[in-house]
Formats: C-alpha cells, structure tokens, sequence
C-alpha cells in the first residue's frame, strides 16, 4: 500500500483551496471518505491503490495524478514558475507562512504540552513554532 506523504497532502491542500472544494463535495465526486481525506490531511499512514484512483476522481484530477504526487514528483506544476512560491505576492506568501503555523500550533497543542522560552519567559510549543523560537502569545 501507498504511503502517504507531505508531497500528496499538499498538493491536495493547494487544489482544495484553488478550487474551493469541501470533503463532502469530493465524497460526492467518487472521491475518498473524509475519514481518508483526514488521513491524507495528516500526511500518515498508507492508502489502498483504490483510493489513490478515488482521490484523482474526487479531485477531477487526470488518472495517476495521486500516484504521481506519492511517488515524488509534481505533475500539476503547482511549484512550476506560474505558481511557485518565488513568483508569489508578499500577501500570498504571509497568508502561507500563517497557515502553515496555525497548522503547526494546533498540532502542537493538540499532542504536546507546552513549554516556555527560557530566553523570553514566552510559552511555546515543543515543535514547530519552537523550532523557529516563535511564541504562542
């Protein structure tokens, strides 16, 4: 079984945003469960071949679009001059950073306890944020 990876999560992160599509929209399109969806979301664990073709349907992705982005490669392009991240706005770039870390922080609260930087007295996370020495307040 395929396992899953930041590559595919990504990717599908990026066309759920670009397309405004839901979970549910995607179930409905013959795509995986949202169980799934989450799991992919996550980046952990392995998916059935089945639901890597799921996913392209789900997706309106070509066939092996999923397989692809398992396998390590970009067949959209999203990082490919017209969509990579040197040719972004300031605003796009900040809105990216921000999601990433509001990602980073609620996983952090959701299985870490936090810590505080000794340096600042600031609480922080024990990964992510921490790993930049951002605080959480």
């Amino acid at each position: 079984m395929p396992e899953l990876n930041v590559g595919l999560r990504d990717a599908v992160e990026w066309w759920m945003r670009k397309h405004s599509l839901s979970q549910s929209l995607i179930g409905g399109r013959g795509g995986p469960s949202t169980s799934t969806m989450t799991k992919i979301a996550k980046a952990t664990g392995a998916i059935r071949p089945g639901v890597v073709a799921d996913l392209d349907s789900g997706l309106g992705w070509g066939e092996g679009t999923a397989a692809a982005y398992l396998a390590g490669s970009d067949p959209l392009g999203i990082w490919s001059p017209d969509g990579s991240p040197e040719t972004w706005t300031n605003a796009q770039l900040i809105a990216e950073l921000e999601r990433r870390l509001a990602r980073s922080s609620n996983r952090d609260e959701e299985s870490h306890s936090s810590g505080t930087d000794p340096a600042h007295g600031n609480p922080v996370a024990s990964s992510g944020a921490a790993e930049w020495g951002l605080p959480l307040n």
